[in-house]
């Protein structure tokens, strides 16, 4: 039986349950009766899980929301035999280096400093998911959610300061 392999896909020949090896894109022979071969393909382009994760706690103690995407590709196809899914391990070992990175800072410095916490993740993770055959490609932290209160705290003072700056002006 011909199977064929699409490009930015990968094929795990198994024989009798057993991982054989791996195929590349293009037109395979493979005996599912004769020798008991299956296979599963693997999807390797380029992908992005979405992260919305909260709460988290600053090192002063407030707890916030930080949004934005990890983009990956599968650099070794039998890393869907060790992780099972990849997205979902992903977003876990995310979670760990976002809520790591944003715990050294304090709330009011969050925002300003994500674009440094966005390296600060992507070198965790990369670290750790190239281990398992995943290259992380990129990381982008893209909004931080604050508590309510402080959220009126920070408008209010963003009012008064500019209500000084005008009476200071005129």
């Amino acid at each position: 039986m011909k199977i064929k392999i699409r490009e930015g896909m990968r094929g795990l020949l198994f024989r009798a349950g057993t991982l054989v090896r791996v195929l590349g894109p293009g037109e395979h022979r493979i005996h599912p009766i004769l020798r008991r071969e299956t296979v599963e393909t693997v999807d390797v382009r380029e992908r992005a899980v979405e992260l919305d994760l909260a709460p988290l706690l600053t090192r002063d103690g407030v707890p916030v929301g930080v949004t934005g995407f990890v983009a990956y590709r599968i650099a070794d196809p039998t890393a869907v035999l060790k992780v099972g899914s990849v997205a979902e391990r992903l977003e876990q070992e995310a979670r760990a280096a976002v809520a790591g990175a944003v715990a050294q800072l304090e709330a009011l410095a969050l925002a300003p400093a994500l674009r440094g916490l966005a390296v600060d993740v992507h070198d965790r993770l990369a670290f750790d998911a190239q281990r398992i055959g995943i290259e992380v490609v990129g990381v982008g932290l893209t909004g931080v959610r604050f508590p309510r209160r402080l959220r009126q705290m920070m408008k209010s003072k963003e009012v008064f300061e500019r209500m000084i700056g005008a009476s200071a002006g005129g």
